[in-house]
């Protein structure tokens, strides 16, 4: 109670000095004009006694209110919905301040906790994709005579994974991992080609590859990332047949003989976790591939489009012309 006084009369303290300098002026006036003083101390006392009563009822509602603050503020989830109301319009601004701070707050927490949860999920599956490679070499690797070609595929396999990862972690601040320059689409293409050709020749699938002098500015890091992705998918559900990279005009066209995308997952394909009718064949889809495209994409202000009909193919469109904008 006693500490409540003492900031109860601290908050008080301009009135008390302005009623004591108006009662001393009152003083110094009535004495300049001859008023008896017992006038004065009269008036002064009356003003007094009526200053304490109010004080007295004042304070009474200060503590009330404190008291109600120290429980909210005691509560683990505090309700401020339930804080005293204001008897001041800069009262009400601070409160109104706080309880847009708390949701705001809430909002955050509430992000928070489902990033958290997605990066769980998505860490727990990764661990299991990976350790179907890594499965995969030990068997080699135990055979009488081992399949080079196989044993480089798995370990592909599990390099892709790692970059996956690696990448899901960076594309969360993109912005300040960025090189901009200017690349031609054709060197992009050759790089990921390059990288995925022993693949092309141990599924026996035919690449065609439609080259165009085109340059365009962009960060080739992420670039390569996003064509690799979507050569990888194209490679992973075409069985047999070809695929055929395009450039035309600003554009990295991947067009593949695959088993397609069914008309009503093609809206939902880049949502994060979305795997579809493929994802169900293919337990060891993430759903993440695609939607990081479409993130990357949309950073550096370019735009992916997806065109597919079952059983007919895929067709993915990387348009690197648009003007460079970093999304925020």
């Amino acid at each position: 109670m006693i500490r409540l006084a003492g900031a109860y009369l601290k908050k008080c303290r301009k009135v008390i000095a302005v009623y004591i300098g108006i009662v001393t002026i009152f003083f110094v006036v009535f004495f300049l004009s001859s008023v008896p003083v017992d006038t004065v101390q009269y008036a002064a006392f009356l003003s007094a006694v009526l200053m304490c009563i109010v004080g007295i009822i004042d304070f009474a509602d200060f503590v009330r209110r404190s008291g109600k603050l120290h429980d909210i503020s005691m509560q683990q989830q505090m309700e401020l919905s339930s804080l005293p109301k204001a008897k001041e319009s800069i009262e009400d601004q601070y409160q109104e301040l706080l309880i847009r701070l708390e949701a705001y707050r809430r909002e955050l927490e509430s992000e928070a906790e489902i990033n958290y949860q997605e990066m769980v999920d998505y860490y727990t599956l990764w661990a299991h994709q990976i350790k179907t490679p890594i499965a995969a070499m030990k068997l080699l690797n135990q055979s009488d005579q081992i399949d080079r070609r196989a044993m480089e595929a798995e370990l592909f396999k599990t390099e892709q994974y790692v970059e996956m990862v690696l990448s899901y972690l960076r594309a969360g601040n993109l912005s300040s991992d960025l090189v901009l320059q200017r690349y031609f689409l054709d060197e992009i293409a050759k790089k990921v080609i390059r990288k995925y050709s022993s693949l092309f020749i141990l599924k026996k699938i035919e690449l065609e590859f439609h080259p165009s002098k085109v340059e365009v500015l962009t960060d080739e890091r992420w670039a390569v990332f996003v064509v690799e992705q979507i050569l990888s998918n194209a490679l992973k559900y075409t069985k047999k047949g070809k695929i055929i990279v395009q450039i035309k005009g600003d554009s990295i066209i991947v067009r593949d003989t695959g088993i397609g995308i069914s008309r009503e997952d093609l809206p939902r394909v880049m949502e994060k976790g979305f795997t579809g009718y493929n994802g169900r064949q293919d337990r060891k889809a993430t759903g993440i591939g695609l939607y990081l495209c479409k993130k990357i994409m949309k950073k550096l202000g370019h735009l992916i489009e997806i065109e597919s009909e079952v059983g007919k193919g895929t067709t993915v469109i990387l348009n690197f012309g648009r003007e460079f904008e970093i999304a925020e």
